[in-house]
């Protein structure tokens, strides 16, 4: 099902428009759509200002998925984008029979941490470069499985910590976006007030 046009937060012409991307944990995998961390920041920008939510979240997704989403996206001058970033491992590759699968950390003889930091940050500049000071990088933080991004400290503003763990105990829940969407909001509140 897709969550990309908000079911509360999606006006005509709205003033202010957000655009999320990312994978399961932006999508909101385990929490209902009214639940997840895009949606909130729609709700508390809604007490303020009319504002558009559109949340790009795929399970599986990479940063090249983003990066394609994003371009194929019309960004205007009153919008913002937020790209949570998940595992730089996590790439889309293809078989001999051109199938194609996501590729994750294990799959240590198609790259190494060189190739997936280099691909990160060709897509982090390209996505800079294309729409200065409109971009909020996040990524994942604490988890109790371990997983991590590998995404530098210097490259977010924010972590998605899981502080609890929705349906499937598997991805954040309801309170982790809740803390989540606050800290998204509060970070967009204050950069938008200086722009």
């Amino acid at each position: 099902n897709s969550r990309i046009q908000d079911l509360v937060y999606n006006f005509t012409n709205s003033p202010l428009n957000i655009h999320f991307y990312g994978c399961s944990w932006t999508y909101g995998n385990a929490v209902e759509q009214k639940q997840s961390f895009p949606h909130i920041v729609g709700k508390l920008f809604n007490s303020k200002i009319k504002t558009s939510i559109y949340n790009y979240g795929l399970g599986g997704a990479g940063i090249e998925y983003m990066v394609h989403k994003l371009l194929q996206t019309n960004i205007g001058k009153s919008d913002f984008i937020v790209m949570c970033v998940p595992s730089i491992s996590r790439r889309r590759l293809f078989t001999d029979n051109g199938d194609a699968y996501t590729s994750q950390r294990h799959d240590v003889n198609i790259f190494n941490d060189y190739d997936n930091y280099y691909n990160f940050c060709f897509n982090y500049k390209l996505v800079n470069t294309l729409y200065p000071n409109k971009v909020l990088w996040t990524t994942w933080g604490k988890h109790k499985d371990g997983a991590t991004s590998l995404v530098p400290d210097d490259k977010v503003q924010l972590r998605f910590d899981c502080i609890d763990y929705g349906t499937d105990n598997l991805h954040p829940g309801v309170k982790s976006h809740l803390k989540f969407g606050q800290q998204i909001y509060n970070w967009l509140s204050g950069n938008l007030r200086n722009n």
